[in-house]
């Protein structure tokens, strides 16, 4: 027995698990997503569909059903996902050719809260698909550790959280974003046929997911060619890269064609549905007959263009946002800066100004400059649109700002010790001798420390945000952010479930209600009811969604009042008896 002991050792060290620091990361990466995701489903019984939830899904059904392509405004990617579930678990609908109507008769037509589950769960792609391209853009320019930091901030920010939840469309155009510019950062590195191929299907699935790449994706290349200079990879001559251009352009174009199964068309629909009136856009009303003419010849993806015509013509109308205690049809060019501010953690914020500093210090590479002067660029986009909706216009930025934040975290996590008393003369040997001796946290560099408060910090709010995280504000915004903003970062309508629980709970059985939502009222346990109107006092119980309160005329008269309950973080309850 003792001969064979050597040996058995010898044989279970073979079997010794010796991972490299890039297969840690990965699976700890993998785990950081696992976690989210679980936060994420976590929600879906909490919350009934979001104002924009059903369109989206009747986008996707009809793309899928083999009907036309009538609604433009938002390419069919995300749509597809969202309508895959509800297809194959026998859902059917007779569609109308209105996209709300169509949307609530798929999601009321069986069970309805596994039909919006199953169409939410689609969207858990494009959140994974955007914490893969984050974690892969810090392997490859950056160190597994960044990869992992930048991971783990992006899976608990809350308004990544929120959106991934939800069967809307901002999340994919957040994953496929980002997957462009890290291929497009490869592609300057190294120009190959490969490369230029994975680069072209990369922007083709980003122009399918929403129709603002179309300035997202040209602002965040120019970004990445200023901020990162000139190359040193592998030369190429001029006509090689033409031919590689060229390959980056067909192969974006196929996908985006493939996206509306090949059709071809002109442009032009003067019966197009209400809502996406393409013959009512200014640019067709006001153009010339040489205009006319050009919309009417017949293009491949022609509903793409229609999209970016209605587009063009919702962003000259506006959308008359309520902002800062005002509704201006103009919006304002500070919203999105303020926005992201106050929907933000306040750790993470510090967290993205400390990467900011570093990312243009002395010995970091000119790949480090690239995510901050990407998330520039896509404010800077925002900002000249006058269609404010919210941060979730915004949500490409995230990506980037969390591989900026992981690099200053990073960064400071590898401070040299300032903590122990060791002479400036003494070696490093000495140094790291003394700060081991010293007893317990003072064993931790002063920079350790500040990383440590600023994870517990970002994570304590993003733990406290459960499972509210649509409605997330942070310490900035006070304590009444409807004061600031509302609609889709406050009120989306997804507390009406709430709501019918909160009125079953008190016994009341009639109320005035004043929604702000899409989702069928009398499908949802609520008691007796009756629409609120405007102008128009009433006495008894009030129910009123924040959206509505702040932009509609007509229902002043309650701010006279104090709520009783405010549902969830969206609806007021007043009890107003006379």
């Amino acid at each position: 027995m003792c001969n064979l002991r050597p040996a058995l050792v010898s044989q279970l060290s073979v079997l010794k698990w010796n991972p490299s620091p890039y297969a840690l990361s990965a699976i700890s990466a993998c785990m950081l997503i696992m976690i989210a995701v679980a936060r994420i489903v976590a929600t879906y019984p909490m919350f009934c569909q979001t104002h924009d939830e059903p369109a989206h899904i009747s986008r996707g059904y009809l793309w899928l059903k083999g009907y036309a392509y009538i609604h433009p405004l938002h390419p069919p990617l995300a749509p597809i996902a969202f309508a895959t579930g509800p297809v194959l678990s026998g859902v059917d609908a007779a569609p109308t050719g209105d996209k709300w109507i169509d949307g609530n008769s798929i999601l009321y037509s069986a069970d309805y809260a596994r039909t919006l589950t199953l169409a939410r769960m689609g969207n858990l792609v494009f959140f994974i698909w955007a914490a893969v391209a984050v974690w892969m853009w810090c392997r490859n320019y950056f160190d597994p550790h960044c990869a992992f930091v930048a991971v783990l901030i992006f899976t608990m920010l809350p308004p990544v959280l929120a959106h991934a939840g939800l069967a809307t469309t901002d999340m994919a155009i957040t994953a496929s974003l980002c997957t462009s510019v890290w291929l497009f950062l490869k592609w300057l590195d190294q120009c190959t046929l490969a490369r230029s191929l994975a680069l072209g299907i990369s922007v083709g699935l980003t122009l399918l997911s929403k129709l603002s790449a179309v300035i997202y994706l040209p602002g965040c290349f120019i970004a990445v060619l200023i901020s990162r200079g000139p190359s040193d990879g592998t030369r190429r001559s001029f006509n090689q890269r033409c031919w590689y251009c060229l390959a980056v352009y067909l192969c974006a174009c196929n996908v985006v064609w493939a996206g509306y199964r090949y059709s071809v068309g002109s442009i032009y629909l003067p019966d197009a549905p209400a809502g996406e009136e393409i013959g009512e856009a200014g640019l067709v009303v006001n153009s010339g007959p040489v205009v006319r003419w050009l919309l009417e010849v017949p293009v491949p993806a022609p509903e793409f263009f229609r999209g970016l015509v209605v587009l063009i013509d919702k962003n000259d109308r506006g959308h008359a946002p309520y902002f800062l205690g005002s509704v201006s049809q103009q919006g304002s060019l500070v919203f999105f800066p303020a926005v992201l501010i106050i929907k933000t953690p306040i750790a993470f914020v510090c967290a993205f100004c400390l990467g900011s500093f570093v990312s243009f210090g002395r010995g970091v590479g000119r790949h480090a400059r690239v995510p901050f002067a990407c998330s520039i660029a896509v404010l800077d986009m925002a900002m000249t649109s006058r269609i404010n909706l919210g941060v979730r216009h915004i949500l490409p930025l995230y990506p980037m700002l969390s591989i900026c934040a992981a690099l200053g975290v990073s960064w400071l996590w590898r401070r040299r010790p300032i903590c122990s008393r060791a002479s400036p003369t003494d070696s490093p040997a000495t140094i790291e001798t003394a700060v081991r001796r010293l007893p317990g946290c003072a064993g931790l560099t002063c920079s350790r420390m500040v990383v440590i408060a600023l994870a517990f910090w970002g994570a304590t709010e993003s733990t406290f945000a459960h499972p509210d995280y649509l409605a997330f504000f942070n310490r900035l915004a006070g304590r009444h952010p409807e004061e600031i903003v509302v609609d889709s970062d406050l009120d989306w309508g997804q507390d009406l479930g709430r709501l019918a629980a909160e009125l079953s709970r008190r016994n009341i059985d009639h109320i005035h209600i004043a929604y702000f939502g899409t989702a069928d009222k009398t499908r949802h346990g609520l008691p007796d009811f009756s629409v609120l109107p405007t102008h128009q006092r009433v006495s008894g119980y009030v129910a009123i969604s924040m959206t509505l309160l702040k932009t509609s005329e007509g229902y002043d008269w309650l701010n006279e009042h104090r709520p009783i309950a405010i549902i969830g973080k969206s609806i007021l309850l007043f009890d107003i008896r006379q």
